[in-house]
């Protein structure tokens, strides 16, 4: 087989810019917010686990929260996804998104 440097430049970058976007993706934080959920759950599982220790949160309140939270503790250099799972959502006091 013949070397081709044009080639194998072209498949080293093509794999550089690859890893890069899994990692760019690996950094970002994923929320998921359910009718099933709970607020005192992580928020990390969009449904909850066969234990119900951890899934979903209940609310936009608790992902707000567990998003304050979080950088209170870490600085996030990506935004933060809120995946709302589909259902009724019961308001007790208005929503309100803030910069904290």
């Amino acid at each position: 087989m013949k070397y081709c440097p044009s080639k194998s430049r072209r498949l080293f970058l093509s794999s550089v810019v690859i890893s890069f976007c899994l990692l760019h993706y690996a950094g970002a934080m994923t929320l998921f917010v359910s009718p099933a959920g709970n607020d005192g759950w992580t928020g990390a599982l969009a449904v909850p686990n066969a234990g119900r220790t951890d899934g979903p949160l209940a609310s936009l309140a608790g992902a707000r929260d567990a998003i304050r939270r979080s950088k209170s503790q870490i600085a996030l250099t990506e935004p933060v996804r809120v995946i709302v799972a589909d259902g009724t959502y019961t308001l007790t006091e208005p929503f309100v998104l803030e910069s904290r």
